[in-house]
């Protein structure tokens, strides 16, 4: 009898051990969801990574430019967060207000938030970058 109790405690134990592992909590905001990822413009002259830190750098940008790249936080063009939530994020940037909105698991559209200057990214391997940097220097 005890030597059934202690089975069937440890059943018990090793289903409660595995269910709790395997619970996967939602991330909440797109910079959540979406940190350390890759998007590009359909062109591949730009890069676009996310991150999730929306006091700092939410977002850098590496732009191909004759032969080199130029690298761009938003600290480094004057730009500001301002909103997230779950599919969408907006910063001012150029005295403009943009928003990121998340269409589907592999495209963000760019957009500006009175309309139009709409652009799509990407969603591309993070290996890719590390080529990227691997074959240009920076611009200087």
């Amino acid at each position: 009898m005890i030597t059934n109790l202690k089975n069937y405690f440890f059943l018990f134990f090793l289903c409660v051990t595995f269910s709790c592992s395997e619970t996967k909590r939602e991330c909440e905001t797109i910079l959540e969801c979406q940190d350390n990822t890759l998007w590009s413009l359909e062109t591949g002259i730009s890069y676009w990574r996310i991150f999730d830190d929306p006091s700092g750098i939410y977002l850098d940008v590496h732009f191909l430019s004759n032969n080199c790249i130029v690298y761009q936080t938003p600290s480094s063009v004057n730009a500001s967060f301002m909103f997230q939530d779950k599919n969408s994020f907006v910063e001012k940037y150029d005295d403009k207000e943009w928003v990121y909105f998340l269409v589907n698991d592999t495209v963000l559209e760019r957009s500006r938030v009175t309309g139009g200057s709409t652009s799509y990214l990407y969603k591309k391997p993070m290996e890719l970058l590390d080529v990227l940097l691997d074959n240009y220097d920076f611009c200087y």
